[in-house]
């Protein structure tokens, strides 16, 4: 018995002397409220939360280095074993693999006042303004190929430079679209043929498979455990903008009683039918 209790304390203090493994996540300074540098320097944001969630989970200990998306980009290509976030942009390097998704978030197009566009090919020739670094770059060069782009310090400077008519239009998500598009409404507008909705994921390079693998198991532990849903109330309190697998879940959830109340009632006017 003495002899197990001392095993059992042996393994125990080995555990806690023995450092968890590390993972070196790049994330995007500006991107706020999903990833960001906060007043105190230190990584923040929805995004942020998770991936804390994850390596805990995993028992992985985890640092964030600040950059945006084309540092980002050049670091995760060059192999020195990084891991990052973005959306789901199919690459056209080998070595690259990414997780399961994250959540999925909508985009609107909004363009100044002057110019009518009624699809993406209207806008052949014209100029995008978007934050430089930022994610919306990835939404643009998946669909667009301009010759000119216009960035800026964040994506609100982009929306005031859109505003005073310096460029044409930007992509940016549907939450910093509804955050600002009411105080500049008389200039811009929303293009409302326009319906994008992205996934984001982790991306790695296939040398650390094994580690995002744990990470997807993690991804779905959190989820049943409701750990997403409350990082997802903390920093969408009010009106939550993403698309995510349990928030579909829950719709078809509520889809099978009215379903079920259909077939009842079809059935019960059938026999009537048939009486008559």
């Amino acid at each position: 018995m003495k002899f197990r209790t001392f095993l059992l304390f042996f393994c125990l203090v080995i555990s806690s002397i023995i450092p968890a493994e590390e993972i070196r996540f790049l994330y995007n300074r500006n991107y706020y409220p999903f990833e960001f540098t906060n007043e105190q320097g230190k990584a923040d944001g929805f995004v942020i939360d998770v991936l804390f969630a994850l390596a805990r989970e995993a028992a992985y200990e985890i640092t964030f280095i600040p950059g945006n998306w084309k540092q980002r980009e050049e670091d995760l290509y060059n192999g020195d074993g990084y891991f990052t976030t973005g959306f789901l942009n199919h690459s056209s390097h080998d070595s690259i693999i990414t997780s399961k998704i994250l959540f999925s978030l909508p985009f609107s197009l909004i363009y100044r006042s002057g110019i009518s566009p009624h699809s993406l090919k209207d806008l052949d020739g014209r100029t995008p303004l978007f934050s430089s670094g930022d994610s919306s770059e990835q939404v643009l060069y998946t669909y667009l190929k301009p010759e000119k782009v216009i960035r800026t310090k964040s994506w609100s400077d982009a929306v005031k430079a859109l505003d005073t008519g310096y460029g044409d239009f930007a992509i940016i998500s549907r939450i910093q679209k509804d955050l600002i598009i009411g105080e500049y409404h008389e200039k811009l507008s929303v293009m409302e043929e326009f319906h994008l909705v992205l996934p984001y994921v982790i991306y790695t390079t296939r040398w650390d498979k094994e580690k995002l693998e744990k990470l997807n198991n993690s991804l779905s532990i959190i989820r049943a455990s409701g750990e997403f849903d409350r990082i997802t109330g903390k920093w969408f309190a009010e009106e939550n903008p993403l698309i995510t697998a349990s928030g579909k879940k829950r719709s078809l959830l509520y889809l099978i009683p009215a379903a079920i109340a259909c077939i009842i009632l079809l059935t019960i006017y059938k026999k009537r039918k048939v009486r008559l």
